[in-house]
């Protein structure tokens, strides 16, 4: 990685030797550290992480000040010529309450929504919404399979089809957990999976008031008494006979609006279904 004159040392703060002069946006160059005032890049709108708490900043804002910028933020050019953040945004957010001027920032070319969401997730800073809706997207807009999706995050193809089945909570619960921390993902997966919005909303409010627990959360979602597994054989071919029947080119803009919802939701199951399989001790026939 070239540094543009600058010297390791002014990453670390101290006296801060004079970094690469900022050329014209069209000729910023990939993986070229620049020093970039902090009024010159813009935060990225497709940032999964959304909700930034102040102590924090105030507190890493307060390092910055001791020490300065140790990692830069990266950036990328967008078609304007402006240089969009692709990283590091609680950096730049901090550094701005810190009082200082310009941050260190490298240029990438590299799938924003994609870097974004990764470097998040590795620190651990989206909440379960968050990390649900940037999974979607780069579902949604870069046409991601669940496997693809389970190699880029390092999850289990099982976790990651929990997780976007969140998305199909109502705006209400995903717009009161977006900034919450502290809400547990496994309960919203269990929420998730009752059949209708009014009834993710009914049990949504109950867990908020301390009325349901996991155990009677789970009750409530599937009060169903198990079945024998020759019953169980009989429906899942039966289920998948149909599945695979459905036209999907004939049917309408509503009905595949109503459907692909559906069928995350049971993929969802399945993909829960498996997991237990593949988690359950194996036995001697």
């Amino acid at each position: 990685m070239s540094l543009s004159g600058a010297t390791q040392q002014s990453l670390f703060g101290g006296q801060e030797p004079v970094m690469a002069v900022m050329p014209p946006p069209p000729r910023y160059k990939p993986a070229t550290l620049y020093k970039l005032p902090l009024d010159g890049v813009k935060p990225d709108p497709d940032q999964p992480r959304i909700h930034f708490a102040q102590e924090p900043l105030e507190a890493l804002a307060e390092s910055l000040r001791r020490q300065g910028v140790i990692h830069p933020v990266l950036f990328r050019i967008n078609e304007q010529g402006e240089a969009i953040l692709v990283a590091g945004e609680r950096r730049w957010r901090a550094a701005a309450v810190a009082g200082l001027k310009s941050i260190p920032a490298l240029c990438t070319t590299g799938d924003p929504l994609e870097l974004s969401m990764v470097e998040n997730t590795l620190r651990e800073e989206l909440t379960a919404m968050e990390l649900a809706e940037a999974l979607g997207r780069l579902k949604e807009q870069r046409g991601y399979t669940l496997e693809q999706l389970s190699t880029l995050m390092g999850k289990a193809v099982s976790t990651v089809s929990e997780i976007l089945s969140l998305n199909r909570l109502p705006r209400e619960i995903r717009d009161d957990c977006r900034g919450n921390p502290a809400m547990p993902r496994d309960i919203l997966v269990r929420i998730a999976r009752a059949e209708t919005p009014e009834e993710m909303v009914r049990l949504f409010r109950l867990h908020g008031n301390g009325q349901l627990n996991r155990g009677k959360l789970k009750g409530d979602v599937a009060k169903v008494r198990p079945l024998k597994f020759s019953v169980v054989a009989r429906h899942l071919t039966t289920y998948g006979s149909r599945i695979t029947s459905i036209e999907v080119a004939a049917l309408k803009p509503a009905q595949l609006r109503k459907l692909k919802p559906l069928l995350e939701a049971a993929l969802s199951d399945l993909s829960l279904l498996l997991k237990k399989i593949e988690d359950a001790p194996s036995r001697k026939s």
